[in-house]
């Protein structure tokens, strides 16, 4: 017996009166099956019905279902049959009324000589059904009729009688009524029934009820014949309706029929054709057979595969034969297939081409007439069922070219069929084209007379609408995004007719495809032609009635018109849906209707501009950096702004359109860290969109409007996050909280979190956030507390974002009283959470608070130290953050602070991690193991720090500094000498160094002292690895050269610092690299100032030595690989150096060019500093052509008049003054003529002493 467990429901057919009916698939074989379910009231009941199920078991018959077993199940008994794919025979003629179709004599005779073979079968084997009506007949996949629902029959005896009743139906035998005996003939009366309405689609006797039924055929004749017009026919049907049972044909004498004995004859030299190829159909029997039980076996595709060949085999074997031959071994074939198809589930890899291909060509073969239903069907299966790229395989071989030639055939169903394969395979294809693009066009191309064909044969003669219909959305997919051509045009009528009929199940499909058609602006005038649009315009307007997929359509359709038309086009639009009709869809509570309605909106409104970004988008998407700079330097983003102006009080009218305009911005933005000075200048895209985020209404901000700064590139520079946060960008990203969109609070958050966690390494350890006070003013730190008070109406996604943006905002200082513990408990249960997306930036955030040590009770409080230790073993991002925390904790704390951070350490973790590969990691673990081995040594530099950061040096002595100083010293010499476990407190004593240095500036001869503090540093330095972390000790010994006077820098140049720096002038660090810089500009400034006018920097013979020249010809000679602000300093050594000296030619114009432009700068320090390197080059007469070109002089005379600030005035002065000095006679004549003296000599009366005498100098100069 089958078990319950391997079925699984499908789909119900319904409930009868004292039984159910459904679809299951079998779990193992994927096969289908019907489920009858027949209530039982005892056990006794099932054994008696499964002795009987296994008797109908064991019959096989081509026209008889057949049955597999049963199970029972909560009290019903469940037998389960064969599956047949098209359904019953009652649904058939239900459908032929509907389309007033009647069956073909040939169709009668063959229907009714395969059940007068299956009820023979039936009551040869002493079956007798008793309840045969149209509804308990089935269809098979070929379109074979099978008897069903024989399961409550029951067996007969040796007699012929049977005195049980039936249950009453409307086609019982009159001898039933009355409860006479009856024999068999009651199912040739049935047949009789069935047969007249196959014939004339309706019953042969009064049905209104059961009692006229009863009185009509006991006493009355059967209806006339209309539609069965053959004598023979007419002959069966009248002799199946004979009232007296004796009289009636047995199933046998039927089968003696001239007409129906020539079908059976066709079947039996069918059979006899079939022994020519039965070893091939043996072999797929078995395969079969072998799949069911084995399904799962790893070797199913293979057998699939071998069905498949020998299908195939079947295929060429048949081909050269007699068309009979030919006919009939393809409709097994197909036969096969289909059931193949429908009763297994195959693997990718089982399907053949092969097949297919072998099954065209015969069908190309046959006659017309020969083309049945089956052929066709069993390509229709394997384009639906089969995976795409099988569709394709068809499609080049041009299956869909062979079977259209068939739309000529005289059966509907043939044509619906072909009709319908040709949909399928092209819809498929359509996959492959982005709909939302504009310029796709349908990937293969067809032959005219193809088309013509479909056109003629479908669509303008289809037989049935639905071929029609098929023919027409297959051309209309075809010609996606191409113009029509004029032989073709009545697809799009036909396509519009659909449309119009809001009662057509075609008419979604009838609409997409006129979208593809629209997408061509060629085909809008036959589109638009008959008030097209009016009838699409009340898709959209009469809400109510319209169902929501085909009002989204509509809305698509438009669209794709208004992106593709011209003025006409839109006029049209627009004077069958205003724009205060279209704005009322904007308001639809469905969201895909809205934005398209949006969409449609921008196109009417700003269809240039949303052309123009459109093309913008498709053309920089792949552009590389360089390209997307020049764009920005031509403009774009002014373009952007200028949208973002239109559209910020919110109107739909522009809304997509700046959205499109955001998208572009961001492609430009992308990546792009030279964007950011051009997205930062005054007026410019930051500016522009703060204001506009503060200006748009809440309910009409987009995610796209946050993505641009998304992705701003600003890490690199701690002057553009400045700016960042002086534009009101932080306060307008915590207006986006008011959102009620999720995602765009979230969003905002997380822009948040990324500007100010990369501010954190900018701001110094220990300094407080300097906007915290203006996000305070502007109520952004109190929509972030609100946030944290209400935590549990919020997502937590914004919830942690808060919390931690609130720890980068209260950096160095103390947490609000009514939110600190919050804070710090939902920072914590982030780090508790590993693989939490926001851990990284919670152990910042965290860092940031534990610089304050009033926070520290808290953060101690709430065992955080252990979840952070635990992330000791994570991944390097959370390692170097966990590290840097501990650190941070032990550095700003107490003393009951460091014992409990020192307890929670496993001291063995650390220094396996003092071997890590991240240098951060290493530095802070060595560090921590500092803190552990020699806490007093670190608790001193502290003391030290406190001191000078709380201006408690006064309090010191000069002898209390000064042994400070030594202590760090000493301290600094173990260092050195690498003393094992020291290294990690080299961080706390450079620091202390620096503060004593900057406070104490007495100091700095004790700290030059030779074997001193600065000897110690330039030792480390030289002595280190690239890989070795060196910040703290360059940052102090930049304190020391930038501290000290030029005498003294005279003296530290001497001491080697040069060659030390330059072997870690290749850092990767970046802050590292930026110092090193710095040393090298403040030194070669005192070089080129410690020299007398025309004489050479004093260094530049040691630097030369030491290679540094070299290194930075080739920074300046590709100034796209290094950082604009490193590139400016790497100008000024180079500059200062060569003072008096000519510049190398490959790098000459880049500097000299470099220094005018920002000789021109608007800050002051930037300006003196290009001035005064562009004098000491002036000191050099080879150098003078590359200065004073461009109108250069004139400018500067130019600014002179323009009274610039008196430090800037002063270097214009002397510039020009060492040009006329150090210029030969035809150049002098030539810059003298390019001075206004009226000018200069001004300044010889200005109150400042030094511009009034070199302005005289200079004055004097010219009269000479």
């Amino acid at each position: 017996m089958l078990s319950a467990d391997q079925f699984v429901e499908e789909q119900g057919l319904g409930k009868g009166s004292f039984s159910s009916q459904a679809v299951f698939h079998d779990k193992l074989t994927g096969k289908r099956a019907i489920i009858n379910q027949i209530p039982y009231a005892n056990d006794s009941d099932v054994a008696k019905a499964h002795k009987e199920i296994i008797t109908l078991e064991a019959l096989r018959n081509d026209f008889v279902v057949r049955y597999f077993g049963c199970f029972p199940k909560l009290k019903k008994l469940n037998i389960v049959t064969e599956y047949c794919y098209k359904g019953d025979l009652q649904k058939y003629i239900e459908r032929m009324k509907e389309e007033r179709k009647f069956i073909s004599e040939e169709e009668f005779f063959e229907y009714a000589a395969q059940l007068a073979s299956g009820i023979a079968f039936l009551h040869k084997n002493k079956i007798l059904h008793r309840n045969l009506k149209p509804s308990s007949i089935y269809i098979s996949e070929r379109g074979r009729l099978k008897i069903g629902e024989i399961g409550i029959s029951l067996a007969l005896d040796s007699e012929d009688y049977m005195n049980s009743m039936a249950e009453k139906r409307l086609f019982l035998s009159p001898e039933i009524i009355p409860k006479l005996n009856y024999t068999e003939k009651v199912d040739m009366w049935a047949l009789g029934t069935i047969l007249f309405c196959l014939g004339e689609i309706y019953h042969p006797f009064n049905t209104l009820s059961e009692i006229e039924y009863s009185k009509s055929i006991t006493e009355k004749p059967p209806a006339h014949f209309v539609n069965i017009k053959n004598p023979s026919a007419q002959k069966l049907v009248l002799s199946l309706l004979d009232k007296n049972p004796a009289k009636r044909p047995s199933a046998e004498d039927v089968l003696k029929n001239p007409e129906i004995a020539a079908r059976i004859d066709l079947w039996d030299k069918f059979s006899k054709n079939r022994s020519q190829f039965g070893s091939h159909l043996g072999r797929v029997s078995w395969l079969r057979e072998d799949i069911s039980e084995n399904n799962c076996n790893s070797n199913v595709a293979l057998k699939f595969n071998e069905i498949f060949n020998e299908l195939t085999k079947i295929l060429v074997w048949a081909r050269g034969k007699r068309f009979q031959i030919t006919e009939e071994a393809s409709e097994v074939v197909c036969e096969v297939i289909s059931m193949i198809l429908t009763d297994f589930i195959l693997p990718n890899s089982a399907w053949s081409i092969d097949v297919v291909k072998e099954l065209q060509i015969v069908i190309g073969t046959l006659r017309l007439e020969a083309v049945k239903y089956i052929h066709i069907n069993t390509l229709e299966l394997f384009a639906l069922i089969g995976p795409d790229s099988l569709c394709h395989e068809m499609l080049k071989l041009g299956i869909l070219q062979s079977i259209a030639k068939s739309l000529k055939s005289e059966k509907d169903i043939v044509c619906e069929c072909i009709s319908s394969t040709i949909n399928i395979i092209i819809k498929k294809e359509m996959k492959k084209i982005d709909i939302s693009k504009i310029n796709q066009t349908f990937p293969v191309s067809f032959e005219e007379e193809y088309l013509k064909v479909l056109n003629d044969e479908g669509v303008v003669k289809g037989r049935t609408a639905l071929t029609k219909t098929n023919s027409a959305v297959a051309l209309g997919w075809i010609f996606h995004g191409a113009q029509l051509p004029d032989t073709l045009s009545d697809v799009i009528t036909h396509l519009k007719i659909e449309v119009k009929e809001n009662c057509t199940s075609n008419q979604l499909t009838a609409l997409i495809a006129l979208c593809s058609l629209a997408i061509s602006q060629q085909n809008h005038s036959r589109i638009l032609v008959g008030g097209f649009i009016k009838d699409i315009s009340q898709f959209l307007i009469k809400k109510k009635t319209v169902e929501l997929t085909m009002r989204d359509k509509s809305l698509q359709f438009l669209v794709t018109l208004s992106a593709t038309g011209d003025n006409d086009t839109l006029s049209a639009i627009q004077n069958f849906l205003p724009l205060k009709d279209l704005l009322l869809i904007v308001q639809d509570e469905n969201s895909d209707i809205s934005e398209k309605a949006k969409i449609l909106c921008s196109w009417i409104n700003c269809k240039d501009e949303m052309i123009k970004y459109k093309k913008l988008i498709q053309k920089y998407q792949r552009k590389n950096i360089e390209e997307r700079i020049n764009a920005i330097k031509n403009g774009a983003l002014q373009d952007v702004c200028q949208m973002l102006e239109l559209g910020k009080d919110g109107n739909s009218e522009s809304e997509v359109c700046v959205n499109h305009a955001c998208e572009f911005a961001s492609i430009l933005l992308d990546k792009n860290f030279d964007a950011m000075p051009f997205a930062l200048e005054e007026g410019g895209f930051v500016d522009t969109l703060v204001g506009f985020l503060n200006t748009i209404p809440m309910n009409k901000v987009n995610v796209q409007h946050l993505k641009p700064i998304q992705l701003l590139k600003f890490a690199e520079s701690e002057d553009q996050l400045r700016l960042l946060f002086e534009k009101g960008l932080i306060g307008a990203l915590c207006r986006m909280l008011d959102s009620q969109n999720y995602e765009i609070r979230f969003k905002a958050t997380i822009n948040m979190g990324r500007i100010l966690n990369a501010h954190k390494a900018f701001i110094g350890d220990g300094n407080t956030n300097p906007f915290q006070k203006d996000l305070e003013r502007n109520g952004s730190i109190w929509r972030l507390s609100q946030i944290v008070k209400g935590n549990n109406k919020i997502y937590k996604g914004i919830l942690k974002m808060a919390s931690i943006l609130l720890g980068f905002l209260y950096k160095s200082a103390v947490l609000p009283e009514n939110i600190g513990e919050s804070v710090i408990r939902i920072i914590g249960d982030i780090i508790m959470d590993n693989e939490d997306m926001f851990v990284n930036q919670a152990l910042n955030s965290l860092s940031a608070i534990a610089e304050c040590e009033d926070n520290h009770p808290a953060i101690i409080s709430q065992n955080i130290l252990l979840d952070v230790n635990y992330l000791l073993s994570s991944n390097e991002e959370n390692i170097c953050c966990a590290t840097s925390l501990l650190c941070t904790l032990l550095a700003n704390g107490n003393s009951e602070t460091q014992v409990a951070v020192i307890n929670s350490m496993q001291i063995d973790k650390i220094k396996e991690l003092k071997k890590h590969s991240n240098k951060i990691i290493r530095q802070n673990s060595k560090e921590l193991i500092s803190w552990i081995v020699y806490p007093n040594y670190l608790k001193k530099n502290l003391e030290i720090i406190k001191n000078m950061n709380q201006n408690n040096e006064a309090e010191m002595s000069d002898l209390q500094k000064e042994e400070s100083l030594e202590e760090t010293f000493k301290l600094l010499k173990r260092i050195k000498q690498e003393e094992e476990d020291i290294e990690g407190s080299t961080k706390l004593t450079c620091r202390a160094i620096s503060m004593l240095i900057e406070r104490n500036l007495y100091l700095l001869p004790k700290i030059v002292e030779v074997e001193g503090i600065l000897d110690l540093l330039i030792a480390i330095i030289g002595e280190s690895d690239q890989e070795d972390f060196l910040l703290s000790q360059i940052e102090t010994l930049y304190s020391i050269v930038c501290e000290s006077r030029d005498e003294l820098r005279k003296e530290i140049f001497s001491r080697g610092i040069i060659k030390s720096l330059m072997k870690h002038i290749q850092s990767k660090d970046q802050n590292v690299f930026s110092n090193i810089l710095n040393i090298l500009a403040q030194l070669a400034e005192t070089g080129s100032s410690y020299a007398k006018d025309g004489e050479l920097n004093k260094f530049k013979e040691q630097i030369e030595t030491d290679e540094v020249i070299i290194k930075l010809i080739e920074w300046i000679s590709i100034p796209d690989n290094i950082n604009k602000e490193y590139f400016h300093n790497a100008i000024l050594i180079q500059s200062f150096i060569f003072k008096a000296s000519q510049l190398p030619n490959e790098c000459s114009s880049i500097i000299i060019n470099h220094l005018k432009t920002n000789s021109k700068n608007t800050d002051q320090d930037m300006s003196c500093s290009a001035l005064t390197a562009l004098t000491g080059l002036a000191e050099c007469e080879a150098n003078h052509v590359l200065i004073i070109t461009d109108g250069f002089v004139r400018e500067l005379t130019f600014n002179l008049k323009r009274k610039m600030q008196e430090r800037v005035n002063i270097k214009i002065l002397q510039l020009l003054l060492t040009l006329i000095n150090h210029s030969s006679s035809e150049l002098k004549a030539t810059l003298i003529s390019s001075i206004s003296s009226s000018a200069v000599l001004q300044l010889t009366f200005c109150r400042n002493m030094e511009v009034s005498q070199i302005a005289q100098q200079l004055h004097s100069s010219l009269i000479v």
